[in-house]
């Protein structure tokens, strides 16, 4: 069955009220120039916000979405494996945050948080720590899905 169902999105981010500086990132990848057609190709979009209140959160953020860079190559696989490449991503991406925080003194204890869909095919796969949030919007409607 073919559906001819097109993925739009859009990115915006704003600093809100309470900070100085912007800790966002995020990052969006296609496999190819045809793959917004929901039965070909995939696409990746990922987003983080440092931790605020915590030194290096932009920095932080800015390696999580760059962690999540080239993920986009490994869809060709079957549902179940490619979530278990997200979560080992996931954590390969913690302990590239860890090491950096400990050997960097000024941004001892820096964090971000990291939410990711990975859409093949007609699967898609989330993954997120923290409270950044992903919606799906369909026939209007917004629905939460994290």
């Amino acid at each position: 069955m073919k559906d001819n169902q097109q993925i739009r999105y859009a990115t915006v981010s704003d600093i809100g009220l309470k900070r100085t500086k912007n800790e966002d990132a995020y990052i969006i990848e296609e496999n190819d120039d045809n793959s917004r057609q929901l039965d070909y190709g995939g696409m990746l979009f990922a987003v983080a916000d440092g931790i605020g209140g915590h030194a290096c959160g932009e920095v932080a953020s800015m390696m999580a979405c760059r962690g999540m860079s080239g993920f986009i190559y490994k869809i060709n696989t079957k549902p179940k494996v490619l979530l278990r490449y997200l979560v080992d991503r996931f954590h390969a991406i913690e302990d590239q945050i860890s090491v950096c925080s400990t050997q960097n003194k000024n941004c001892a204890h820096m964090g971000t948080t990291l939410s990711t869909i990975v859409i093949t095919g007609r699967t898609a796969l989330i993954a997120h720590v923290g409270d950044s949030r992903i919606y799906r919007m369909r026939n209007g409607r917004l629905t939460l899905l994290t």
